[in-house]
């Protein structure tokens, strides 16, 4: 499996930058409370795939433990198709990992899409974690088969 491209993603970087500046860095850490990664995912799927991907979330000290988990399919155009989207209980300083089973609409269009996961602490900070996945044209049979 080949990831063609891959976008790790935070907060805004001007806004941590100019809390950074005013002598914030305390407050900026103290609202970091998740990471998000991707450890597998494919690169090649067709509509109507149950896709399956491995990933992890660990809660970096929030004392809360409800966080939303999602998986976004992002097209070139920037449209969004909402996956999975759950709430995870994550102790604090804790990780959890495993598998997920994700099913790609039959009407999807082929094309190269951005396979994103977000994850989202109760303090509202995100963090994101992106691969590229191409989505092939159905094989075979039309209407009927």
């Amino acid at each position: 499996m080949l990831r063609i491209e891959r976008v790790k993603g935070a907060v805004p970087v001007l806004a941590v930058a100019a809390l950074l500046m005013i002598g914030g860095a305390p407050a900026v850490l103290a609202h970091q409370c998740v990471s998000v990664e991707i450890l597998r995912a494919p690169d090649v799927a067709n509509p109507g795939d149950l896709i399956e991907t491995e990933s992890s979330a660990s809660n970096c000290g929030d004392p809360a433990r409800g966080f939303v988990l999602s998986w976004v399919l992002v097209s070139e155009t920037g449209d969004r198709i909402l996956l999975k989207k759950t709430v995870a209980r994550i102790a604090p300083g804790g990780t959890i990992a495993g598998l997920n089973r994700l099913l790609l609409p039959r009407r999807l269009r082929p094309g190269i899409y951005d396979l994103t996961y977000f994850g989202e602490a109760p303090s509202g900070f995100t963090d994101t974690d992106t691969v590229r996945i191409v989505i092939r044209p159905r094989q075979g049979g039309g209407r009927g088969h």
